[in-house]
C-alpha cells in the first residue's frame, strides 16, 4: 500500500503527457483550446477519488470512491456543508480487491479497480439520494434532509452504475449482467433484467425510458419503464478499424438524441430515440482516466465530453465547438453550471457560458 502514492502520480504524469500528444494531434487544423476565466471556475477539494458528481435534493453529491464516503455540496456557497460515511474501503481492498493491484491508484485503465471504488456511484431524485455500496452489494437510501442513510436495499449483485427518478431507480451490475429495478415506495427490487450482453454499465432516464450501455457487448439497450420490457437494443460499431472493439460507455440524453462515447476507438456516437438507430458516429478525443467514470453533461445546446481538456461539442450534431484548458474526468450539468472531477482529485464548478 506505500507505493500507492508513486503509481498513481506516474500515471498521472503519462496521462497527462499522452493526452498532451493526442490533443496536438486532434486540435491540428481545428479548435485550439481556450482557458475558462478564473472568476468562472471554482475548485473544492472533497474526500479521495471522487467520482461522478449527482445533482439534485438541493445540492451536488460527491461519491468519494477512495475513502468511502459522500460528499455533499451547497451549490450557494460553494462549501462542502456534510460528509456521509458508507462503508469501508480499506477493508473491502483487503477482502475482494488486493489482486487487482492498488485500488488507491487513481488513473487506471482497467474495469477491475472500478468494481472496487467505495461507493462507486450516486444518483439524486426528489426526496432521496441513493448510493450504491459496492462491499454490501446493496442500494442505500439517504435523506437529505438529514444527510443519514434511512434504508438499505439488498441488490442481490456487485453494482456499477445507477440512475433515479421519482417513481424507480435503476442498477447496472457489470459482472453478473443484470440491470435491476428498486421501488423508492417499498425501497425492494421489483424487477431483475437477465442476460445483458457482457457488462452492463452505463445508464440515463429520460421519461419512461432507460437507456443501458453493454460495453463489451457494444450494444445500447432501450427499456420501456412503463410496460417493464425491453423496446430495443442498437449495436454500437466502430465506423472503420479499432483495434480494442466497440467499448461504449458514458451515455448522455437530449430530446432527439442519445449520445454514447466509444472509449474503444474514440468516437461518439449518435443514436435517434425515433427510429432506434445508430445514425452517426464522429471522431473524438481518446479518453484518459478510470473506466467507467467518464460521465457527459449537457446544457443548451452543448454536450460537454471530458479529458486532458474538457470538449464543447454540438448537441446536435456531435461537431467540435471549442476545448477548454480544463481537464475532467466526469461532467454533470445543470442549467449552464458544469460540476466535473478533474484528474487530480478535486472538484470544479464551471459557468458554461464563462
Amino acid at each position: 500500500m506505500s507505493s500507492a502514492p508513486i503509481s498513481a502520480s506516474r500515471r498521472l504524469a503519462a496521462v497527462l503527457a499522452a493526452g498532451a500528444i493526442a490533443l496536438t494531434a486532434c486540435a491540428t487544423g481545428s479548435q485550439a483550446s481556450t482557458t475558462p476565466s478564473a472568476a468562472s471556475r471554482v475548485t473544492l477539494t472533497v474526500g479521495s477519488r471522487p467520482g461522478v458528481p449527482a445533482i439534485g435534493s438541493g445540492a451536488i453529491w460527491v461519491p468519494n470512491t477512495g475513502d468511502g464516503t459522500l460528499s455533499r455540496i451547497d451549490p450557494g456557497s460553494n462549501r462542502v456543508v456534510a460528509t456521509i460515511r458508507i462503508g469501508d474501503p480499506q477493508a473491502f481492498y483487503q477482502r475482494s480487491c488486493a489482486a487487482y493491484g492498488s485500488v488507491h491508484s487513481f488513473m487506471v485503465t482497467t474495469f477491475d479497480i472500478r468494481l472496487c471504488d467505495l461507493p462507486s456511484a450516486v444518483a439524486a431524485a426528489p426526496n432521496a439520494v441513493w448510493v450504491l455500496r459496492n462491499d454490501a452489494r446493496s442500494l442505500e437510501r439517504i435523506d437529505p434532509a438529514s444527510n443519514r442513510i434511512v434504508a438499505t436495499v439488498p441488490l442481490g449483485a456487485a453494482p456499477w452504475d445507477l440512475a433515479a427518478s421519482s417513481t424507480a431507480v435503476w442498477v447496472t451490475s457489470f459482472l453478473e449482467d443484470q440491470v435491476i429495478r428498486i421501488d423508492p415506495q417499498t425501497n425492494r427490487v421489483v424487477r431483475r433484467f437477465q442476460g445483458f450482453s457482457h457488462g452492463p454499465s452505463g445508464i440515463a432516464i429520460s421519461g419512461n425510458d432507460v437507456w443501458v450501455v453493454s460495453t463489451f457487448g457494444a450494444a445500447v439497450t432501450r427499456i420501456d419503464a412503463a410496460r417493464d420490457a425491453i423496446a430495443a437494443v442498437i449495436p454500437i460499431s466502430c465506423p472503420g478499424t479499432c483495434l480494442a472493439g466497440p467499448r461504449p460507455l458514458a451515455i448522455a440524453l437530449t430530446p432527439d438524441a442519445v449520445w454514447v462515447r466509444d472509449e474503444g476507438d474514440g468516437t461518439l456516437s449518435r443514436i435517434d430515440p425515433a427510429s432506434n438507430a445508430l445514425v452517426d458516429t464522429v471522431p473524438d478525443d481518446a479518453f484518459y482516466g478510470r473506466d467507467g467514470v467518464d460521465a457527459m453533461g449537457v446544457t443548451g445546446q452543448s454536450l460537454w465530453v471530458g479529458g486532458v481538456a474538457l470538449q464543447q461539442r454540438d448537441v446536435r450534431t456531435g461537431r467540435l465547438i471549442r476545448r477548454l484548458d480544463q481537464t475532467a474526468t466526469a461532467v454533470a450539468a445543470a442549467g449552464r453550471i458544469l460540476w466535473l472531477t478533474d484528474v487530480t482529485g478535486r472538484v470544479v464548478r464551471m459557468d458554461a457560458s464563462g
